[in-house]
């Protein structure tokens, strides 16, 4: 994928990775699309499940670097997949940073696994919507 960058983690609770794309003309490019995983090492009741998943929205927030600039989110919506152990959350924001206005989303399934708490997420502009890859994300996500 041309300008794909790759950033692994990792530290004590936890490990995962990160894919962004970019686009734009050098020196003005911006975040295309982003998405990747985020393994816990612990699990998270039900309860906590939204909380969790709006601590990993910061994270990926700073990972990508869209923490940047002045950044204002609207309240996610978290929702159980029916029929599974798998919570979805989905929140909109836009971040103004160098003159720039970056509308996006992010997508976050997260569910429990045996002894650690799986996240997978997928960022995206509001404009360009969800990228072609979304479906195989989705399946990914929920395999």
């Amino acid at each position: 994928m041309d300008g794909a960058i790759v950033t692994p983690t990792t530290d004590a609770y936890s490990c995962g990775a990160f894919i962004q794309t970019k686009d734009g003309p050098e020196g003005d490019t911006y975040v295309k699309d982003s998405y990747g995983f985020l393994s816990y090492k612990d699990t998270i009741s039900p309860d906590l499940m939204a909380k969790f998943q709006k601590s990993i929205a910061a994270f990926i927030n700073r990972a990508t670097g869209q923490d940047l600039g002045e950044f204002e989110a609207v309240d996610p919506a978290v929702m159980k997949i029916p029929g599974s152990e798998t919570y979805h959350f989905i929140q909109d924001f836009h971040q103004l940073y160098a003159n720039h206005t970056y509308e996006a989303v992010y997508e976050i399934f997260t569910r429990v696994e045996g002894d650690v708490t799986n996240s997978y997420f997928i960022g995206y502009t509001r404009l360009a919507g969800r990228p072609a890859y979304y479906e195989r994300f989705r399946d990914w996500a929920l395999k």
